[in-house]
């Protein structure tokens, strides 16, 4: 129950305020005024109402040190090791220079718009509404745990990212990239196009993990921007996946005639392992060869697109490129394709063939002799 106290200390009146926080723990606050004390209680008991209390004492907390015990609090809970390592990336690299001194409980939204002002100089718009989006699960923590009144980063905006322009090749398309693919990496675009891999999960792809006999490659590990083996993206992203004859053969080849001693299936031409950084240099060479935009990502599109658009599941798809829902595959991958056009055609002649000879049997008889002299 929170009470006021009359005392003098030192010769001068003092009036001391006495609460309890949410969390029962006993707290003392001292004025010079009574009606200051009254105030201050009257303000304290309607934030526990409301719940919108503040711990003064513990929001005197720096940014850097709260932002810390968030990590370690919460780091563990990432769906992979790579999620681990950008998000870490970015909090030392941008987020702790530019708030890490303020007072969790002193962050204002116009600190908070001077950072992002300062990032737009050097990172592009997606990448400083990622940052942005992290300093408001930062203090999303502070206000669960009675550090701020608000999420002061909330009242800020990103800059506006220009809208992704996703890349929807052909059949022509990759015929003509497998054209300009150099031997040693045929298999490993081949393997991209029957099997929608992510790259980093391509350059994790081992021998084990191609099931010759069942006709299924399985997904378990991808390799981290720092070159170490590590986790999936997600949950989902552990699966099997069929494959075609013809990407087996691709993967057969691959491992006959550059074998590796740790059990890894693809390689870059000095025989080192396959990285991210290395398959973006040959894509860049196989780019400039065929003159339009070409990525491993767009081969992933193209592996989904593709099933999508010949009737296969959503469910299915949405398994084999190891997606947490169909929801996701159908808004991303069911676009119009150039060979949609011919195959919703067919599929109307079958069923007009069907309804016709009901509606207009006219139409389907057989022409008389008088009609064939004409």
């Amino acid at each position: 129950m929170a009470s006021i106290e009359r005392r003098t200390r030192n010769g001068q009146l003092r009036w001391y305020a006495r609460y309890r926080d949410p969390a029962g723990a006993q707290l003392v606050k001292v004025f010079s005024r009574k009606v200051d004390a009254e105030r201050f209680l009257t303000t304290v008991e309607a934030s526990k109402l409301t719940g919108s209390y503040v711990d003064a004492k513990r929001a005197s907390i720096t940014f850097r040190a709260f932002a810390e015990e968030h990590w370690a609090t919460y780091a563990h809970n990432l769906a992979a090791d790579t999620t681990r390592v950008v998000k870490r990336s970015r909090l030392e690299r941008h987020i702790l220079p530019a708030l890490g001194t303020y007072p969790v409980g002193a962050l204002r939204p116009s600190a908070v718009a001077a950072a992002v002002a300062t990032w737009s100089q050097t990172l592009a718009p997606g990448t400083v509404g990622q940052v942005l989006r992290q300093v408001r699960q930062v203090l999303d923590a502070a206000l669960a745990d009675g550090l701020v009144a608000s999420n002061a980063a909330k009242a800020v905006k990103a800059p506006p990212a220009p809208r992704r322009r996703d890349v929807h090749l052909t059949d022509e398309d990759v015929t003509a990239i497998l054209g300009a693919t150099p031997e040693h990496y045929r298999p490993l675009v081949i393997t991209l196009v029957g099997l929608g891999l992510r790259i980093s999960e391509a350059c994790g792809l081992r021998v084990q993990d191609v099931d010759f006999l069942r006709r299924s490659v399985h997904i378990r590990q991808q390799r981290r921007p720092g070159g170490d083996m590590g986790k999936l993206k997600t949950g989902s992203s552990s699966r099997d996946i069929p494959a075609d004859d013809t990407l087996l053969e691709a993967l057969a080849e691959q491992i006959r005639q550059w074998p590796r001693s740790d059990g890894l299936v693809f390689s870059s031409t000095l025989g080192r392992p396959l990285t991210k950084s290395i398959a973006g240099h040959v894509f860049d060479d196989i780019e400039r060869a065929v003159g339009f935009t070409v990525s491993p990502h767009s081969l992933r599109h193209y592996f989904g697109a593709g099933l999508v658009s010949r009737g296969v599941s959503v469910v299915a798809v949405a398994r084999w490129l190891g997606h947490s829902s169909p929801e996701i595959t159908y808004r991303v991958y069911a676009y119009l394709r150039p060979d949609d056009e011919t195959a919703g055609r067919l599929a109307m002649a079958e069923t007009m063939h069907k309804i016709i000879p009901d509606v207009y049997p006219a139409c389907t008889r057989e022409p008389s002799e008088r009609e064939n002299r004409r």
